[in-house]
């Protein structure tokens, strides 16, 4: 179990080690795990008829939404998510040119 699910949502202040150990930990799956897939289904995407790629993201990425209603929560999760909005961003300026669209949705 992941530590940071056992301590307060904006637990963080102060728990640079466990703050470090959780970023880590996301960014493999939230971000480098996002990559990892798109470049893995790539060859097929590019093959086929609907040249789509979607994620999923959350409006808590969006800073001014954060600020707005005073969310403290998740601050792992939105920072990683914020960070794969960026990825969706590059991708889709990457394969822009093949037609392929790429874009992040936040269910909710």
């Amino acid at each position: 179990m992941n530590e940071t699910l056992k301590i307060a949502s904006s637990g963080f202040a102060c728990q640079h080690e466990l703050l470090q150990q959780d970023m880590h930990a996301s960014l493999d799956v939230n971000v480098i795990g996002v990559v990892n897939s798109i470049n893995s289904f790539l060859p097929l995407i590019l093959k086929g008829k609907a040249k789509k790629i979607m994620v999923i993201s959350t409006g808590g990425a969006d800073p001014d939404l954060a600020v707005a209603y005073n969310l403290p929560y998740q601050f792992t999760m939105c920072v990683m998510k914020a960070a794969l909005n960026i990825v969706v961003a590059k991708f889709a300026a990457e394969l822009k040119s093949r037609h392929v669209k790429v874009l992040a949705l936040s269910p909710g």
